[in-house]
C-alpha cells in the first residue's frame, strides 16, 4: 500500500486514441505514483515507466533519472519519513521481484535483504511515524505451491528480520495506523464454499498476533481482489479498501476495524484509480474510471458520501500537501503528466508535461537529464528525443557547475522568464564522489540499523533537507 492518504493503482493503463510508439520496457509511457513529501515541501517525484521525474522547486523546473538495473520495471513508488526521506520502489533485478531503495533522488538504487531474499515482494509500506520501519508482503513458490509472509524491518527497508505472519492464502495488502503504529492490517481473498472469501486481518501489538474478519456479510462470496487503501490517519480503526468484483471495482470502509464493512462508491464497469487526503480540510478525493469515463468523486464527510468532480484528468495516482491536490495525469490523453488542483479537484491547471511540444497549455517541460546519471540515460533520451518524447536539447543539457548537485538545467534559459525562481537544484550540495563513469554511486553499502546509527543519520537528514529546500 501506498503512503497514508494517497494510493495509486497501477495496470489502469488505458490506451486511449490512436497507436502511439512504445518506450519504457516496451509499455506506453505513463505515470504510476506522485509523491509530495510535507517535510520537503517544495519537492515533487513522479514514478512513471521509465524512471522517476524530480522537481525540487514544486513544479517550477524538472529532472529525469531514467531506469537503471537498481529500479528496472519500477512501480509503486513511495517516500519513507524524514531522518531518512528513503524512496522505495518494486522492481524487477536478477529475474526477481525486489523492493529497492534510493538515498540520493534516484541516482542509485539497492535491493532490500534479509528474510525477505530471493523472494518476490507483492506490496510494502514505510511507515509514516518512524523511518526504520517498512513492512513488506512477499510469494514464495514451492513444491506444495506458492506461500506468502509478511516481514518487518526496522533498519529502513534495507533487511527484513522479523517474519509476522505466514500463510498459503494470497496476501495482497499491508499496512500499519499512523495514529497507532501497533496497529497493523493485511488483506486477502481465500477460497469458500461457494465462492471466495475477503478477509482483513488486523493485529494490535505490532504483528505478533492477528485476528481475521471475514467480510463476505459486508462485501458478498464472489471478491475477487482485497486490496488497502489507506488507514484513516487520526482512526486507528477506519480502514479504506478497494473491492473488485463483478467487473467493477467499489470503495469500502470498515469504522470498527473489519468487524463490519460496506461499500460506500462503486466504478461501474470501472477501476479505482487514485484515493488522497486533502491535508487542509480533511475531504477525500477518489478518481478512477466507469466504463470508458474518467471520473472522480469528493467526500466532505469522512467517506459517507461522495459527489462527483467535473472533468478530472486520467488519473493514474494523487496526492495532496497542505490544501493543494496533485494529480499523476496522461500526458498523451491530458496533455500534461502532473496537474495541480487548489480546489479539491474542481478544477485543474498543468503543471509539466514530458515534452514542450506535447501540449500548448503547459507551463514547463522536464528540463534535464539528472547529472547523477547523465550517461547511463543519455542513449535512451535520445531516442525518446527521436519519437518527440523529449526536446533533443534535454539530452545533451550542459552538466552543472562543478560541485553542484544534478541538476534540474532550464531547457530554455528564457522559459523562466526573467526574475524567476532561482533552480533548487542548483543550490543543493554535490552528491558523493563519483564512482563511475555516469556519476552514479555504485555499490553503497546499506545504511546501519536506525536504532544504531540515529545520530550520523540525523546529521545527514538536516544537511539533505536544508539542501532541498
Amino acid at each position: 500500500m501506498r503512503a497514508p492518504w494517497a494510493v495509486t493503482v497501477t495496470g489502469l493503463m488505458l490506451a486511449l486514441g490512436p497507436p502511439r510508439a512504445a518506450w519504457a520496457d516496451g509499455a506506453f509511457p505513463d505515470a504510476d505514483s506522485i509523491i509530495v513529501p510535507a517535510a520537503l515541501p517544495d519537492e515533487i517525484v513522479l514514478g512513471t515507466n521509465f524512471g522517476v521525474l524530480l522537481s525540487l522547486d514544486d513544479g517550477v523546473t524538472w529532472t529525469w533519472s531514467c531506469e537503471q538495473t537498481g529500479n528496472a520495471f519500477g512501480s509503486h513508488y513511495q517516500m519513507g519519513p524524514a531522518p531518512l526521506d528513503r524512496l522505495y520502489a518494486q522492481a524487477r533485478v536478477g529475474g526477481a521481484g525486489v523492493l529497492a531503495y534510493s538515498d540520493d533522488a534516484s541516482c542509485s538504487w539497492l535491493a532490500a535483504g534479509g528474510g525477505i531474499a530471493g523472494a518476490t515482494v507483492v506490496d510494502a509500506f514505510p511507515d509514516r511515524t518512524d523511518a526504520g520501519r517498512v513492512l513488506a508482503l512477499v510469494s514464495r513458490a514451492g513444491d506444495a505451491g506458492m506461500s506468502y509472509e509478511a516481514w518487518a524491518s526496522d533498519d529502513g527497508g534495507a533487511t527484513f528480520a522479523t517474519r509476522l505472519y505466514a500463510t498459503t492464502g494470497q496476501l495482497a495488502g499491508v499496512e500499519s495506523a499512523r495514529s497507532n503504529p501497533a496497529t497493523v492490517y493485511l488483506t486477502t481473498v481465500a477460497a469458500g464454499d461457494g465462492g471466495t472469501l475477503p478477509e482483513l486481518l488486523s493485529s494490535t501489538d505490532g504483528g505478533a498476533s492477528w485476528t481475521i474478519h471475514d467480510l463476505s456479510a459486508g462485501l458478498g462470496a464472489h471478491v475477487v481482489s482485497l486490496r488497502l487503501i489507506a488507514v484513516d490517519p487520526d482512526d486507528a480503526g477506519t480502514v479504506f479498501l478497494r473491492v473488485t468484483a463483478g467487473g467493477a471495482d467499489s470503495v469500502a470502509v470498515t469504522r470498527d476495524g473489519g468487524a463490519t464493512v460496506a461499500p460506500v462508491l462503486t466504478f461501474t464497469a470501472g477501476a479505482v484509480a487514485a484515493f488522497a487526503r486533502v491535508p487542509a480540510s480533511g475531504d477525500l478525493i477518489v478518481g478512477g474510471t466507469s466504463g470508458l469515463n474518467q471520473v472522480a468523486y469528493r467526500s466532505t464527510d469522512d467517506g459517507v458520501t461522495f459527489q462527483p468532480l467535473p472533468a478530472p484528468p486520467h488519473l493514474r495516482g494523487l496526492a495532496a500537501r497542505a490544501g493543494r491536490l496533485y494529480a499523476a495525469a496522461d500526458d498523451y490523453a491530458d496533455g500534461y503528466a502532473v496537474g495541480v488542483s487548489d480546489d479539491e479537484g474542481m478544477t485543474w491547471q498543468p503543471l509539466v508535461s514530458y515534452a514542450p511540444g506535447g501540449t500548448s497549455i503547459a507551463p514547463a517541460a522536464v528540463g534535464a537529464i539528472a547529472a547523477c546519471v547523465a550517461t547511463a540515460c543519455r542513449a535512451d533520451c535520445l531516442s525518446r528525443a527521436s519519437m518527440s518524447q523529449w526536446a533533443p536539447d534535454i539530452c545533451s543539457a550542459a552538466p552543472p557547475e562543478p560541485g553542484l548537485d544534478a541538476g534540474a538545467t532550464a531547457r530554455d534559459a528564457a522559459a523562466d522568464g526573467p526574475g524567476a525562481p532561482r533552480d533548487a537544484a542548483v543550490d543543493r550540495p554535490s552528491r558523493p564522489a563519483p564512482s563511475s563513469g555516469c556519476g552514479c554511486q555504485i555499490g553503497l553499502a546499506p545504511r546501519p540499523p536506525v536504532g544504531t546509527g540515529l545520530v550520523a543519520l540525523v546529521l545527514a537528514a538536516v544537511v539533505r533537507r536544508r539542501a532541498r529546500r
